[in-house]
């Protein structure tokens, strides 16, 4: 179960990886920011728990990864998208 409060929604621009668990994101993907889309999640007593991830992008900077997120957040604000560094444990 992957944990993480709330950033955001939008659409897909590339698709890379579906269906994926932290832990095997952060293996394939190591030292990278990352454009990802909650595929399945739920809250849990104000928690946001990420079930299932899909990698949108790749990114060597957050100011990248933000900037993507921000363009297609404003063209489809109903995905549910995060930025994130792989060299997180938990999320």
């Amino acid at each position: 179960m992957i944990t993480c409060f709330v950033h955001g929604v939008t659409t897909i621009k590339r698709v890379t990886h579906k269906n994926l668990r932290w832990k095997k994101i952060r293996k394939l993907y190591p030292r990278q920011w990352l454009l990802l889309e909650a595929i399945k999640a739920h809250t849990e007593a104000e928690t946001r728990i990420l079930d299932q991830l899909s990698v949108i992008d790749t990114f060597t900077d957050s100011q990248k990864a933000m900037k993507e997120y921000t363009e297609i957040y404003h063209k489809m604000p109903e995905r549910e998208l995060y930025v994130l560094h792989t060299d997180r444990d938990i999320i």
